[in-house]
C-alpha cells in the first residue's frame, strides 16, 4: 500500500502545517527485527515533513528477576519497562542486575539501531526514571536510597529509587545516557515517564505512599528537582558529543507543574503541558488486548491541531498498555501512510475531514467499495466516542484482561471451586489478597470498579449503554463484511473480527459488574447462615455435593443482605428471586459470549490479539497462549456451577 502523493503545499496554502520542521517519533516495543525493519521502511515515507526517529528501547525479555517470589500484581506493571540500567547500568548498579538480561536488551537496541541507520533514520529512547532499583543495590549504597515508588494496595513488596536530588545519582544518571549515546549517536529524542509504574521522585505530591523520601531533600523545590534530572540527561548526551531534546511525562499536582514548568531547562518539555509536542495514538491502547482496529477518523481529528500550532514533535505511539505488545504491521501502515498524506495536503474542518476519508477510502479498497468502507469507519468512530463518553470506566485491560473477566467463569459462589479449578486464571488476577482476587469482581487495583454513572442498588444492574455500545460496533463490523473479498480488503476483514473480539470483552466486563452488584446485595455468609437457621441448610450441602469454601463478602458493598428464604412458599418466590433470575441471565449471557469468543479466535482471531508466545510468559498483563482452551474450561466451570445460587436464594414457583 502506498500513500497517496501530492506535493507539499506552500505555507500559505497550508494555515501553519508542518514544512519539513518537525520531528516524527514512532514508538513501539517490536522485538522482531525483521517487522522493525518494515517498519521503519514505512516510517521514511515521513522523512519530506521532518526528522523520522524510531523508538528502540524495547526490553527483549521480561525483568523476572524484578518480580518478588509470591508474585505481585504491582511489579506486573514495571516488567517490562526500558530504562537506562537495563540497557547500560552504571559501573554501581551492574552488579545487581542479571548480566544476561543486560546483554540480550542492549543486543536488540543497537540491532535496531543499526537498521535505523541504514534507512538514514534517527532514534529515540523511551523510558522510566528513576526506576525502582533492586533492595540489594541500597543495601550496599544505603545513602543513595530516594522515594518508596510502589502502590501500597498493589504491591506485595516495597521499592525504592534513587534520590535525584544528590549529585551521586545524577552523576550516575549523566554517565548512563552518556553510554547511551555513545553507542547510539543517532538518538535524537529521549522521552521519560514518572511518579507510575515503577518510577519515581522524593517528595512529590503523587507518590503513591504519600510524599516521601530522605530527610535532607524535604525542601527541596519540585521545579529545581525535575530540572537537576533533565540536566543529568541532556548533560550525558552533551559528553557522548550528542544533542537530545527530552519530553517527559508522569503524575504530578498542579502546583508541581507549575513550578516545573518555570525551570524547564533549554530543549526540554513537559508532555501536554504546552503545544510542544503532539501525540498521535492507536487503537492498540484504547482496545488492549485487541490489535488490528483502525480509526482513522480519531486520527484525522487529532490532527486538526495542527492549524493552531508548531509541535517540535509528534508521537506516533503503536505501544500497548506496559509495553506488552504494539500494533499491527498493516495498521501502522496505515497510519503512517494517513499522516504524510495530511502532512502533503491539509484537510481542516468537518466536512474537509470527511471528505478526506472518503478520498482514502477509494484509495484503500477502490471506489467500488469506498462508500462502504467510509460507513464502516465512521460507525466505528462514533461507537468509540460513545464508549468513551457512556461507559469511561468499563475497560478491556484493566477487567478483562488485568482481572481475567475473559477467562474466569462467572459464578454466583466463586469460592466453590477447588484449588485446580483456579489455577489457570486466578495467579494472574490483580490483587495482593487471594480472598478479594476470588471473590469480589469488582476490586480493580485497590479500588472498586465504577463503569458508569449509576446506583447499584437500582433494580436491574446491567448497563444498558454496553449493549448500545455493542451494537453499534456489530454495525461497523457488518459493515465491513459486505466488503467484497480482495486483496486490499484483508485488511479490512481482519480489522471486522478484531472489532467484534473487542465488543465480546466489553461485553464480558458488563457481565461481570452486573453479576458482582447482585452479589453484593446477598452476601453468602450471611445467606448460608439464614438458610442453616431455616432448616434448609443441610439439603442445600448435600445437593451434587457442594461443600463451599468460606466466602468473604465485600466490606465496601454497604448494602444490606436480603432475606433468603421465606416460610411460605409464594408464586413469586422469596425477595432474592428477581435478582435469582437475573443472575441466570447475566450468567447465560456470558456463557453464550464465551462461545462466540473461542468461535471468533479459531477463525483466526489470536493473530488479533496480544497475548503470550509460551505459556510461562502468561502474566497479568498478557494473555496466555492457550486461550481457547481456558475459554472452553471456562464454559466447563461455569456448567458445573449453574445451580450454586439456587443454594442461596429460592426461584418462583410459577
Amino acid at each position: 500500500m502506498t500513500v497517496i502523493q501530492r506535493q507539499p503545499v506552500s505555507a500559505a496554502q497550508d494555515g501553519g502545517v508542518l514544512r519539513g520542521q518537525a520531528v516524527f517519533v514512532i514508538s513501539t516495543p517490536v522485538r522482531d527485527l525483521a517487522e522493525f525493519r518494515a517498519l521503519a521502511q514505512r516510517a521514511a515515507l515521513l522523512k519530506p515533513f521532518g526528522q523520522v526517529e524510531v523508538n528502540i528501547s524495547a526490553l527483549a525479555t521480561k525483568s523476572r528477576h524484578d518480580i518478588p517470589p509470591q508474585g505481585s500484581p504491582w511489579h506486573e506493571y514495571a516488567a517490562w519497562n526500558p530504562t537506562l540500567f537495563r540497557f547500560f547500568p552504571h559501573k554501581l548498579i551492574a552488579p545487581f542486575i542479571p548480566a544476561d538480561f543486560v546483554a540480550a536488551n542492549r543486543q536488540l537496541l543497537l540491532a535496531k539501531a543499526q537498521i535505523l541507520r541504514e534507512q538514514g533514520l534517527g532514534a529515540a529512547f523511551w523510558s522510566y526514571e528513576p526506576h525502582f532499583l533492586p533492595e540489594a543495590f541500597f543495601e550496599a549504597h544505603p545513602g543513595l536510597r530516594g522515594p518508596r515508588v510502589d502502590h501500597p494496595r498493589r504491591s506485595r513488596r516495597e521499592e525504592f529509587a534513587l534520590c535525584t536530588d544528590l549529585e551521586e545519582s545524577r552523576e550516575m544518571i549523566t554517565a548512563m545516557v552518556r553510554e547511551l549515546v555513545h553507542h547510539v549517536p543517532e538518538l535524537g529524542t529521549f522521552y521519560f515517564k514518572t511518579n507510575d509504574a515503577g518510577p519515581g521522585l522524593c517528595w512529590s505530591d503523587w507518590q503513591y505512599s504519600g510524599a516521601n523520601g530522605p530527610g535532607h531533600c524535604r525542601h527541596v523545590d519540585m521545579g529545581q528537582r525535575v530540572a537537576g534530572l533533565l540536566e543529568a540527561i541532556t548533560r550525558g548526551a552533551q559528553q557522548a558529543g550528542g544533542r537530545l531534546r527530552v519530553h517527559m511525562t508522569g503524575n504530578f499536582s498542579r502546583t508541581e507543574l507549575r513550578a516545573i514548568e518555570r525551570s524547564l531547562p533549554p530543549n526540554c518539555h513537559v508532555r501536554n503541558l504546552s503545544n510542544a509536542s503532539l501525540c498521535l495514538g492507536s487503537m492498540v491502547d484504547a482496545c488492549y488486548p485487541v490489535r488490528g482496529i483502525f480509526e482513522p477518523l480519531g486520527l484525522l481529528a487529532t490532527l486538526q491541531s495542527l492549524k493552531d500550532s508548531q509541535p517540535n514533535v509528534l508521537f506516533l505511539d503503536l505501544r500497548s498498555y506496559y509495553d506488552r505488545g504494539g500494533e499491527r504491521p498493516e495498521i501502522a501502515e496505515k497510519m503512517i501512510d494517513l499522516v504524510g498524506d495530511f502532512l502533503a495536503a491539509p484537510a481542516w474542518g468537518i466536512i474537509a475531514t470527511l471528505e478526506r476519508l472518503r478520498e482514502q477510502c477509494d484509495h484503500w479498497v477502490g471506489a467500488p467499495q469506498g462508500e462502504v468502507l467510509f460507513d464502516a469507519l465512521v460507525k466505528l468512530h462514533e461507537a468509540m466516542k460513545f464508549k468513551r463518553a457512556a461507559l469511561p470506566g468499563l475497560s478491556t485491560i484493566y477487567g478483562g484482561v488485568s482481572l481475567r473477566y475473559i477467562t474466569r467463569p462467572l459464578l454466583f459462589d466463586p469460592g466453590r471451586l477447588s484449588p485446580e479449578d483456579e489455577a489457570y486464571f486466578l495467579p494472574h488476577v490483580f490483587n495482593v489478597s487471594l480472598q478479594r482476587a476470588r471473590n469480589d469482581y469488582l476490586d480493580i487495583h485497590g479500588s472498586r470498579l465504577a463503569p458508569a454513572p449509576l446506583l447499584r442498588d437500582q433494580g436491574d444492574p446491567r448497563l444498558v449503554a454496553a449493549d448500545q455500545v455493542r451494537g453499534q460496533l456489530e454495525e461497523a463490523a457488518g459493515l465491513l463484511d459486505a466488503l467484497a473479498d480482495t486483496p486490499q480488503t484483508l485488511v479490512f476483514q481482519h480489522m471486522s473480527r478484531a472489532i467484534r473480539i473487542y465488543a465480546s470483552i466489553l461485553r464480558s466486563a458488563a457481565n461481570f459488574y452486573a453479576a458482582q452488584v447482585i452479589r453484593d446485595r446477598h452476601p453468602l455468609q450471611s445467606l448460608s447462615l439464614l438458610r442453616e437457621r431455616l432448616g434448609e441448610g443441610a439439603q442445600a450441602q448435600s445437593d451434587e455435593g457442594a461443600q463451599a469454601r468460606p466466602c468473604e463478602s465485600s466490606s465496601l458493598a454497604g448494602i444490606s443482605p436480603r432475606a433468603a428464604a421465606s416460610g411460605t412458599a409464594t408464586s413469586g418466590g422469596d425477595p432474592g428471586a428477581p435478582d435469582l433470575l437475573l443472575f441466570n441471565e447475566i450468567m447465560r449471557d456470558e456463557f453464550d459470549n464465551t462461545q462466540g469468543l473461542i468461535d471468533l479466535l479459531r477463525d483466526g482471531g489470536m493473530n488479533l490479539l496480544c497475548h503470550a508466545r509460551a505459556p510461562a510468559e502468561e502474566d497479568t498483563f498478557l494473555l496466555g497462549q492457550n486461550l481457547v482452551a481456558q475459554l472452553q474450561r471456562k464454559k466447563k466451570l461455569m456448567r458445573s456451577h449453574w445451580l450454586d445460587i439456587q443454594d442461596y436464594l429460592a426461584t418462583p414457583m410459577k
